[in-house]
């Protein structure tokens, strides 16, 4: 079953050219032609990283973009297919190459629309938006239309060219979904995204416009510098230079005073205390009434405990927060060692 078919002898001349031209220049860019990734080493990091990994024989799989097939004998080893594509001469090219498949299915999209489906029935999906395909609103589109599909524990990647990172990234968050991974090929120059509709906490994003796949929370008392330096200082080596954590910093101006000043203490505590080190920080400045405390609580995986939490108006806020509590390096490193644990 996971056998390439043979291709049709009209594809036959253009597919033999681009190889041609890869055994001449191994770093040739594939640019939509299919080409066997044994023979190109970026189309084999794809496979062998961001495709196989998510097949296996319990799995059921859409791939949107479809195409020619490319990533579709790939898939084959799961226990059932989905082929998304726009073009009905596409549909029509891998009924012939494909012939007929017990476990494949050919669906056309209509405005995103994927009939046929069931609901949260996709363990994976596969979108592949080219240069000439998919745009970001095409992206969008799907993504609403995947979300009934999908489970908390489906994975999704997303693979595409020539547009913003942080655009693709926005557009994900809007949607609900969180990444997990990001990163570009040096060889294709495609940028692949893994993601999921959430970490399976029930964690909701809202107001914390993060992409984040770990967000902990903390509020500092301002006035001086001994809060932020204690909360960086003690929990330094748990949080800099790991990929894919935030830490999100509480601020309410009526609290805290303004908010140049309390930018000022930031900019001068984080590099004294984590001089090269990397640490992902972001300032929560929107206005949260006591009301959406606990709504805030739940758009973070844990709350960082600290002196000030035990009195006044931080104490409210802290007894708000029904996540865990963290107040130990030791006590961080077990919530974030679950929480890897848990998006893996």
């Amino acid at each position: 079953m996971g056998q390439m078919p043979e291709l049709q002898s009209g594809n036959q001349e253009w597919v033999e050219s681009v190889e041609s031209q890869i055994r001449e220049n191994p770093n040739y860019r594939y640019d939509g032609h299919w080409v066997s990734p044994e023979r190109h080493v970026g189309l084999r990091q794809i496979r062998d990283s961001w495709l196989r990994p998510y097949i296996s024989p319990d799995k059921v799989v859409l791939e949107i973009g479809t195409g020619r097939g490319q990533w579709t004998q790939h898939m084959l080893a799961a226990r059932h297919v989905y082929c998304a594509d726009v073009e009905p001469l596409q549909m029509a090219h891998l009924h012939d190459r494909f012939g007929i498949c017990p476990n494949l299915t050919f669906v056309e999209t209509c405005s995103g629309k994927m009939s046929g489906i069931p609901r949260k029935s996709l363990d994976f999906v596969f979108l592949s938006a080219d240069q000439d395909s998919l745009d970001l609103r095409d992206i969008g589109t799907y993504l609403g239309a995947l979300k009934p599909l999908l489970d908390t524990r489906s994975d999704m990647v997303i693979q595409y060219e020539e547009l913003s990172r942080a655009a693709v990234e926005e557009l994900l968050w809007t949607h609900g979904f969180l990444v997990v991974r990001h990163e570009t090929d040096s060889v294709l120059n495609r940028t692949l995204i893994h993601c999921r509709v959430d970490l399976g906490q029930g964690v909701e994003p809202w107001p914390i416009r993060c992409s984040a796949r770990i967000r902990l929370m903390a509020w500092p008392a301002y006035r001086s510098a001994a809060d932020l330096t204690r909360l960086l200082h003690t929990h330094r080596r748990r949080l800099v230079n790991r990929d894919g954590i935030c830490l999100c910093l509480r601020f309410d101006p009526e609290v805290d005073g303004p908010k140049d000043e309390v930018l000022k203490i930031l900019n001068a505590v984080y590099p004294q205390v984590l001089g090269e080190s990397d640490l992902r920080v972001i300032l929560l400045d929107e206005e949260v009434a006591e009301s959406s405390w606990p709504r805030l609580g739940a758009a973070v995986h844990a709350l960082i405990d600290l002196p000030s939490s035990g009195s006044g108006i931080r104490k409210s806020f802290s007894e708000a927060m029904t996540i865990p509590h963290i107040w130990t390096s030791s006590e961080l490193e077990s919530v974030v060692s679950d929480l890897i644990g848990c998006a893996n």
